[in-house]
């Protein structure tokens, strides 16, 4: 009976060990396995110690110590940032209690890379990726491949292409928090998690791994959707506007119409970068009497639209013709260019590539005349105040949603309803005003009448100090306004030198975007 009392007393005690201990004639002992992928660097299935004391709570103390140090040190060898003899090494000074040189630098400058050894028979990582890209092969853009193929090397290679059946998803948190310790944005984080959850899961239908140690991993962003990425102010873009008018004469002497044009654009139409820098001459349309501007892949096998939806005519602001917009669409289609801005060559994200760069690159144009303007803010900056502009307009969502080219919110009016007219559209377009442009308003003045002391009332238009008399009784408009309304199809206006630093272009074959 005493035998009995003594084994259950024991049992007792030892079911309160904790984890990784154990308790050997009285004193405790360590004893750890080593993770099955770092078996071989290691040359040791385990780690045991004695803690030469018999006291508990010295003994758990040093158990803790040890724990933190040997996952610090796996967790460096996941990462590929110690050679072998490095991690025997510092294994050797961990087990005898030497003081631990600082790991975290090593960590950080070596390439985060999760090393599996265990090489059990199944798929790797990179054959799930190609067998994912070969089912999409079809269905991608162009621009599409390239974006994904980039990123699908980079998650590769800081995984270090593992076996599918060793990866856990305790390799994937640390990929996470390497790419947010370097410095990626929640977003970028998150699109790659997304991307590779997506080939996991595809493995996982395939049979080639069990479950997707990828799903759910996504950093949590608590900003709203406005917040993500800022509009330019109206200020900002006055700012552009005239470094823009003061820049144009070198912009054409460079042969680089875009420079100028591609802002503008933006500031009017809300249009994506890349969609307005692959627009062709035969881009540029009428449509029931109006100029339009229509975004579409055809015409040209290296064009592309993000969506469907993408796919739409924008009515062109009145401020772009004033400004002689489509007088530069008539030049460059007179000298028998396709394209709107020949200048530009269809870089790895489009025609749109090696201009980005130019306009909100560190050292680019924008950043040259917004000098405190912070990282993040581009050319995209210029959809975000279109957009808000037409919200506080009180334009209807639909609208909005069809001049932005979103997808439509609504089902019964995107199924079923048809497009607004172009006319809705250009109504709602015009409501956008930046006040760039000067008005032009009609003024009555008292002349006197020489050689009398009558005065006579006179009909004048002005635009700030430019002034020219009209007569109202030809019931038809001055040509001075028709000029400065559309000066492709009348010429330019005296009112132009109003617009400060305005540079005209020279002048060709009129009315020949209707041939």
């Amino acid at each position: 009976m005493l035998h009995c009392e003594v084994s259950y007393v024991s049992a007792v005690f030892l079911s309160n060990i904790p984890v990784n201990m154990q308790l050997r004639n009285k004193r405790y002992h360590y004893r750890r396995r080593v993770p099955a992928n770092l078996v071989e660097l290691f040359n040791r299935k385990e780690i045991t110690k004695s803690l030469h004391t018999t006291e508990g709570r010295a003994a758990s103390r040093l158990k803790n110590k040890l724990d933190g140090e040997l996952e610090a040190l796996f967790q460096a060898c996941r990462f590929n940032a110690l050679s072998q003899d490095e991690a025997q090494q510092r294994l050797s000074l961990i087990l005898t209690g030497k003081p631990l040189p600082d790991l975290q630098e090593a960590t950080e400058t070596k390439i985060t890379t999760v090393k599996t050894r265990n090489k059990r028979a199944g798929k790797r990582l990179s054959e799930a990726v190609d067998a994912y890209c070969k089912e999409k092969e079809h269905s991608w853009t162009q621009k599409t491949k390239k974006e994904y193929s980039g990123i699908y090397d980079r998650i590769i290679k800081g995984l270090g292409d593992p076996w599918l059946n060793d990866l856990e998803r305790t390799d994937l948190v640390i990929y996470r928090d390497t790419l947010t310790r370097e410095g990626k944005s929640i977003k970028t984080v998150n699109k790659y998690l997304e991307i590779l959850s997506t080939v996991l899961k595809h493995a996982s239908r395939l049979k080639w791994i069990q479950g997707n140690p990828g799903e759910g991993l996504g950093l949590k962003d608590n900003r709203r959707p406005d917040e993500m990425r800022r509009a330019f102010t109206v200020k900002e873009i006055k700012t552009i506007f005239e470094a823009l008018q003061r820049d144009k004469k070198f912009f054409y002497e460079q042969g680089r119409h875009e420079r100028y044009w591609l802002p503008l654009l933006g500031i009017y139409t809300g249009g994506r970068v890349n969609e307005l820098a692959q627009l062709g001459i035969k881009d540029i349309i009428i449509e029931d009497g109006i100029p339009t501007i229509e975004i579409t892949e055809n015409g040209d096998d290296s064009k592309s639209v993000k969506t469907s939806n993408s796919r739409r005519k924008i009515p062109i602001h009145k401020d772009l013709l004033t400004l002689g917009f489509l007088v530069y669409v008539n030049n460059i289609k007179a000298q028998g260019n396709n394209m709107l801005f020949p200048a530009l060559i269809n870089g790895p994200n489009g025609y749109s590539h090696y201009f980005v760069k130019h306009f909100s690159g560190k050292a680019g144009w924008l950043r040259k005349q917004l000098k405190d303007l912070e990282k993040g803010v581009a050319f995209h900056s210029f959809r975000h105040i279109f957009i808000d502009i037409l919200k506080n307009a009180e334009i209807s969502e639909r609208l909005i949603e069809e001049i932005a080219g979103h997808r439509l919110t609504s089902m019964s009016l995107g199924r079923y309803g048809k497009p607004y007219k172009v006319d809705v559209r250009l109504k709602a377009i015009n409501k956008i005003d930046y006040g760039l442009i000067p008005k032009v308003k009609p003024e009555v003045r008292l002349v006197d009448i020489e050689g009398t002391d009558a005065v006579e009332e006179h009909d004048y238009l002005v635009c700030g100090k430019t002034s020219v008399r009209i007569i109202l009784e030809d019931k038809e408009q001055p040509l001075e306004l028709k000029q400065y309304k559309r000066p492709d199809l009348h010429g330019y206006s005296p009112f132009h030198k109003e617009i400060e630093g305005f540079v005209e272009d020279e002048l060709v074959a009129k009315d020949s975007l209707d041939e």
